[in-house]
């Protein structure tokens, strides 16, 4: 996810991106080894717009980095990738603590400590 959140003078923060998966298998320790072959598709920008800001329960005013249409795209092409290939940290995390901790500090973001959040 890339998010920004807008501070209080109305200026937006740097995107931080966070990518992190939760997990009901124990035996799963290599987040990253989730990750599958895949494609990355390039479309013509001229049908997007960037997703609106809107309020976060917490978080305040926040903009994700998505761009959304209305209207079916087909791709201009297409690229092979591989989980090599993915160039952010890749975290596993139990998705009830991060409730907990996202509703606790919710301008924590990501909510992590030094083991499994």
């Amino acid at each position: 996810m890339g998010l920004q959140l807008r501070w209080q003078g109305g200026t937006w923060s740097a995107t931080r991106y966070f990518l992190s998966f939760a997990t009901r298998d124990a035996h799963i320790t290599d987040a990253r080894s989730l990750l599958a072959p895949g494609f990355v598709y390039v479309l013509s920008r001229d049908r997007f717009h960037a997703s609106p800001p809107y309020l976060h329960g917490g978080l305040g005013e926040v903009q994700e980095a998505h761009w959304v249409s209305s209207t079916p795209a087909l791709p201009i092409m297409s690229v092979a990738v591989n989980p090599g290939d993915f160039p952010l940290a890749v975290r596993l995390h139990d998705a009830d603590t991060v409730k907990v901790r996202s509703e606790g500090a919710p301008w924590g973001f990501p909510w992590l400590d030094d083991g499994r959040a």
